[in-house]
């Protein structure tokens, strides 16, 4: 099931505009994987994100290429762009320059250099991470130094060796079958008839059949060629050739152990006793799975045998077979949501996550973070009456950040469920009203003096990267004269910390969002007065003061409170 995502247009502006992410780094940010879901977001809210294209000047790059003598992966890197889009950007500029590295000869990368990494068989990657550039580049300088590379065939992969097995026990003329003939004589020493080798960043076992001179990388080919080709059953030649075993042993306990070893020394305890068991029904058997579920379970117990956090996770309707370490498997969890009230569930996971990586389920996962960084009742206490004031009465004791507490509302007697994350974090208040308590304050002032008003009035073009829309809490019209009144609570003068310790980029987001609503206001012409009601003023009798002397008898907002001293950073 594909996670769904509440994309909201404001926090989307955000992380592309002021936090400037890439689609990639959004995308984790909402914890999914697809780029592309992003970009239809965008597309869907109208984002302009014309100004987030990179500026180069001609000047700029011509110093990077010509003095500087940065490589086109470097000057990528200093933009933030693919080498792709910086070579269309130089080309489209009208820069000529050398598609060879400018910079080669500066690095001291020699042509006996080259030839003798290429000799140990290392990758043009290898090669490049050695000299700090791209493989690009290593194969550029073997073009440039016309260094002629081996060719990939049979002398050039046994050279590839990075490690073989070496025969246990000499093979000689004597317990070769006539079958087998002829062979070379070379049998008679210590004889590689399986070799190791790299190809690229992974391993390769290669077969090699005497009989026929041929080395062979598919297992399935190899078996195909001894009992087509040749007319040898497998089994024995296997058993003669890789296992190093007299036919006589064939499909013996011994034979089974020694089969075990060679093909499934990684598996574990109950996989391999799984796989002794189909060898003596089956002695064609094949393993192509990682381990059974027992196993499974076994190393779950084991992983999180010193943990401080246990949870119940049931393995009942876990699939038998697990194929490998990212193969997707269910588990039933056990355990309540703390959210709803209800047992979490199935939930799919792997064995690279659930068992290496020692991850449990998200909610748990969330959960232990809780419980590690729990607040005292007081902690929580003063962290909502910073944000609320005393608006609300707490009925239960704090638990922790997601576990829903009972709030009763002094303003309007209304009783209410809600989780401290979201009372503090999110400020969220009562959700029958959703104001704030200063703007309740406010509400009954201009009630009381019966003046129509507008709340939470959407104004686009207010922002100087005109980007995004403000919402002004009160807009009002008194005498022909238009006001706009917000009520400011600390955040918006200072940062403080939370469930998530705010961090001061926050603080900047919302200081210039402030900044731009009053430059809109002073560049009206009067058409518009802003009237700031800070957090200071926190009681009835304040809030009318303030309004009555601003709004009736138009008394400067600047001479009753002093705004500056408010900041605290």
């Amino acid at each position: 099931m594909k996670r769904k995502i509440d994309w909201n247009k404001e926090e989307l502006e955000y992380l592309l505009f002021d936090k400037k992410l890439t689609y990639k780094e959004i995308a984790n940010h909402y914890g999914i994987t697809s780029e592309s879901a992003v970009h239809k977001a965008i597309k869907r809210f109208g984002i302009d994100i014309s100004e987030r294209k990179t500026i180069i000047s001609k000047e700029d790059i011509e110093i990077l290429l010509f003095d500087k003598k940065l490589t086109i992966s470097e000057i990528s890197k200093l933009y933030n762009l693919t080498e792709g889009a910086t070579r269309l950007r130089i080309k489209r500029l009208g820069i000529e320059y050398e598609k060879k590295n400018i910079s080669l000869v500066d690095r001291n990368i020699s042509k006996e250099d080259i030839e003798n990494l290429i000799k140990k068989h290392l990758t043009y990657k290898e090669i490049g991470n050695i000299y700090k550039v791209s493989a690009n580049t290593i194969q550029n300088l073997v073009k440039l130094y016309k260094i002629n590379r081996p060719k990939r065939g049979n002398e050039f992969i046994v050279e590839r060796i990075d490690s073989f097995e070496y025969v246990d026990n000499v093979i000689t003329n004597e317990s070769i079958d006539n079958k087998f003939l002829p062979v070379p004589i070379e049998l008679s020493e210590n004889y590689k008839i399986v070799l190791t080798i790299k190809e690229g960043n992974k391993l390769v076992k290669l077969f090699y059949v005497p009989e026929l001179g041929i080395w062979y990388n598919n297992f399935s080919k190899l078996k195909h060629s001894i009992e087509n080709r040749l007319g040898i059953n497998f089994l024995e030649w296997e058993c003669r050739w890789i296992l190093k075993l007299p036919i006589s042993k064939l499909y013996t306990e011994y034979w089974i152990d020694k089969k075990i070893e060679y093909y499934y020394s990684d598996k574990y305890f109950h996989t391999t006793e799984y796989i002794k068991n189909r060898l003596r029904e089956d002695p064609n058997y094949v393993c192509d799975f990682l381990m059974i579920k027992s196993d499974l379970i076994e190393q779950f117990n084991l992983s999180r045998e010193y943990s401080e956090y246990k949870y119940e996770y049931d393995f009942t309707n876990t699939c038998e077979f697990i194929k490998n370490k990212t193969s997707k498997f269910s588990v039933f969890v056990n355990e309540i949501n703390p959210f709803t009230g209800d047992t979490i569930g199935n939930w799919e996971t792997n064995f690279l996550h659930f068992i290496v990586e020692k991850k449990d389920n998200f909610i748990l996962g969330a959960y232990k973070r809780a419980i590690k960084h729990k607040k005292t009742d007081s902690q929580f206490l003063v962290e909502a009456r910073k944000v609320h004031g005393d608006r609300y009465t707490y009925l239960d004791d704090y638990i922790n950040y997601v576990t829903p507490i009972t709030i009763l509302d002094n303003c309007t007697g209304d009783v209410f469920k809600m989780s401290p994350v979201d009372h503090i974090h999110r400020k969220m208040g009562n959700p029958i009203i959703n104001k704030s308590t200063g703007e309740l304050l406010i509400i009954t002032w201009l009630k009381n003096f019966q003046i129509s008003y507008l709340d939470e009035v959407v104004v686009n073009n207010i922002r100087k990267d005109k980007t995004k829309s403000v919402r002004i809490d009160f807009s009002i019209v008194v005498n022909n004269q238009t006001y706009w009144i917000e009520y400011h609570g600390e955040q918006h003068y200072n940062k403080f910390k939370n469930f998530y310790n705010w961090v001061e980029d926050d603080f900047i987001k919302q200081f210039q969002r402030d900044t731009d609503v009053r430059d809109y206001c002073k560049n009206s012409n009067g058409d518009i007065i802003l009237l700031e009601v800070p957090y200071i003023l926190n009681t009835y009798e304040k809030v009318s003061d303030f309004l009555n002397k601003t709004i009736k008898y138009g008394i400067d907002p600047n001479t009753l409170i002093d705004y500056k001293s408010l900041y605290k950073i």
